[in-house]
């Protein structure tokens, strides 16, 4: 089975240097102008903001790329997929965010490392018994997987609930990890927050039309230029309502009660390892006090502030990839 990726620009900057043997590239042209890049996994969207717009008859790229397996680990069949060649790196999603949200930030930091993405519990291609979810099974999980693909010593990324899971991860293997990166965070996420995510399953719950849900979350995700940009919230509204995987309001749960019932203060002064913390200084989901907080407590964290929201790998991707690859070099 073939599936294929439609990127426009510079295939290099998006893709990994080594796509897999029997790819095949050919010229593709744009019939309309376009402010994104829009990848195409199968019947998978990946949306990627572009600085500059292209316009009609810009080159675009084709590639034919093999579906990526599923692994049996820790009682659960996780989608992956690897990419890139180099120190291992392991980037693990956020609440209600599957192996996609890192497709702006995959291509560039697949030059430098072999990466690991893939879907969480509770999201995506990925199945398991349905039980109850916590940080510390999710830490299990990324583990188990860095240990059947002999991952040695990875570098581990978190970008929301994925920083909840990477601070379980180095606090509780910290000697099987090499660097950390927690992008917008939290150790112990505020009343606010969770309640506002709780409002979004209530809704879900009286069966609200979906796009009225989006209405109410986007502005939540993203900062000022990226919602100034109507293209760009239009075309994530589609790559979302057009998900061929959406997760089950139950998923939602599950996923939700990871971040309600986290509390990993206690647990940030045993954290050894170099950390990076990573702020949007427009994110009003985790608040700037909360990774100052985590700065403070962990030995040997640094952080630093990007001019973004919460949604930081759509709304800034080539600065986070520059601070990633920087701080992990």
């Amino acid at each position: 089975m073939k599936t294929d990726i439609i990127l426009p620009g510079d295939i290099s900057k998006w893709v990994p240097p080594d796509p897999i043997p029997n790819s095949e590239v050919k010229p593709f042209s744009a019939n309309d102008s376009v402010d994104f890049i829009h990848a195409k996994v199968g019947h998978r969207q990946a949306f990627i903001p572009k600085e500059s717009s292209l316009t009609s008859g810009d080159s675009f790229n084709v590639i034919y790329w093999a579906t990526m397996p599923i692994i049996k680990s820790n009682g659960a069949d996780f989608y992956y997929e690897l990419h890139g060649s180099g120190d291992p790196v392991i980037l693990i999603a956020g609440y209600a965010c599957d192996h996609l949200i890192w497709m702006p930030v995959l291509g560039e930091l697949s030059k430098y490392y072999r990466v690991l993405i893939f879907d969480n519990r509770g999201v995506g291609q990925t199945t398991d018994d349905h039980r109850l979810l916590s940080a510390e099974l999710m830490a299990q999980d990324v583990m188990a997987l860095a240990k059947q693909l002999q991952f040695n010593k990875p570098h581990i990324v978190g970008q929301s609930m994925g920083g909840t899971i990477a601070q379980n991860v180095a606090s509780y293997y910290p000697d099987d990890i090499n660097k950390l990166a927690i992008v917008t965070s939290s150790a112990k996420w505020r009343q606010a927050m969770l309640r506002g995510l709780k409002a979004t399953i209530l809704m879900r719950q009286q069966n609200i039309d979906f796009d009225l849900i989006l209405e109410t979350l986007i502005p939540q995700i993203f900062g000022e230029a990226f919602l100034s940009n109507q293209k760009t919230v239009t075309a994530f509204k589609k790559l979302m309502l057009d998900n061929p995987y959406p997760q089950s309001l139950i998923d939602q749960v599950r996923q939700f009660e990871v971040l309600e019932n986290f509390d990993g203060r206690e647990q940030l002064k045993q954290i050894n390892v170099p950390t990076l913390i990573v702020h949007g200084k427009q994110d009003i989901i985790s608040l700037f006090d909360e990774s100052e907080y985590m700065a403070n407590q962990i030995p040997q964290a640094h952080l630093i502030t990007l001019d973004c929201a919460h949604g930081i790998t759509l709304e800034v991707p080539q600065k986070l990839t520059e601070v990633l690859i920087n701080f992990l070099h």
